[in-house]
């Protein structure tokens, strides 16, 4: 006995030879960014400057996340090396959160016309971490393969008001 399917989508009988799907291949693609969810003991190889630390409070995944706790006219910064592809463009995600209502987060890529990305804290979401995507097009890397990745928090309160900002999921792939 012989069974016929009919589409859903144009309610007509689907030959066999076009009853099974197949499957999407899923292209994997591998992140420049090595520890970009912070959980290495150390921050290794990331290099910190000012007051950032590895915390385990609220991290987005895993166990741990990268905190900055600034203070007015202070900076903290993250920054790590990469090797790029001098003629591919990149996309860089990571996610964060702030309950802040002062301070800025810049984004660069040291040694690139990329202009990065700036946030004031108060934009970022506090008590739920909010992802975020910068595209890094091919003609900004000047066919140059070594760069350096930088977040970067500036207190901007007064006082002794801190700038804090959770950071965690850091990848760039290539697109």
């Amino acid at each position: 006995m012989s069974v016929k399917r009919v589409s859903r989508r144009t309610k007509k009988v689907v030959p066999p030879i076009l009853r099974y799907r197949t499957k999407r291949q899923t292209k994997f693609r591998v992140t420049q960014v090595r520890n970009g969810s912070f959980e290495n003991s150390s921050f290794s190889p990331w290099r910190p400057v000012g007051n950032v630390s590895l915390a385990r409070v609220r991290p987005h995944t895993g166990r741990a996340n990268a905190r900055y706790s600034v203070l007015p006219g202070q900076s903290a910064s993250l920054t790590q090396t990469l090797s790029l592809s001098p003629f591919r463009s990149y996309r860089l995600t990571f996610f964060a959160e702030s309950p802040s209502s002062t301070g800025i987060l810049r984004v660069r890529l040291l040694g690139s016309t990329f202009s990065g990305g700036v946030l004031n804290l108060i934009s970022i979401p506090s008590g739920r971490y909010q992802s975020y995507s910068l595209t890094i097009p091919a003609a900004s890397l000047l066919g140059r393969s070594v760069f350096n990745l930088e977040f970067q928090v500036t207190g901007t309160g007064t006082g002794s008001q801190l700038s804090v900002l959770n950071l965690d999921t850091v990848s760039m792939v290539s697109i």
